[in-house]
């Protein structure tokens, strides 16, 4: 109970990151992350550097592969369930060429799964684990 709220108060502070440990591709096995993955959330605005595993529809000419985007979302929605002491974020956010919707589910203890899709790409799911903004 302790930790749920601990978790609340961070998430709906908006000043939270959140690590990738594993990358699901849809159909694809779990790929376990050895660099540095992240979604960051500081003060309504999101900036995301992940990795993609899976089909794109539609490639960009020089793009990296990566999905990566900076700005402030739409319908940014936050839930918590105290029945299942999760908490989720949702919200979709625009880029020059694509437009995601994220959503993520984390639990008491940090731990959660943030599922994006993509109108250019297969959906795609990454398993991590939420902390504090720490000072670069």
């Amino acid at each position: 109970m302790e930790d749920f709220e601990r978790t609340s108060v961070l998430i709906e502070s908006g000043n939270y990151v959140y690590q990738v440990q594993s990358v699901n591709p849809t159909g694809g096995r779990t790929i376990h992350t050895t660099s540095m993955y992240t979604m960051k959330a500081t003060d309504g605005t999101f900036d995301a550097y992940l990795p993609f595993f899976g089909r794109a529809y539609q490639a960009d000419y020089g793009g990296d592969g990566g999905i990566k985007f900076n700005g402030e979302p739409e319908n940014l929605e936050i839930q918590k369930d105290a029945r299942k002491y999760t908490i989720s974020v949702s919200f979709t956010i625009k880029e020059p060429n694509d437009r995601f919707s994220v959503n993520l589910v984390v639990g008491s203890n940090g731990y959660g799964t943030l599922n994006i899709t993509s109108q250019k790409r297969q959906a795609i799911s990454y398993y991590g684990l939420i902390s504090e903004v720490t000072g670069e």
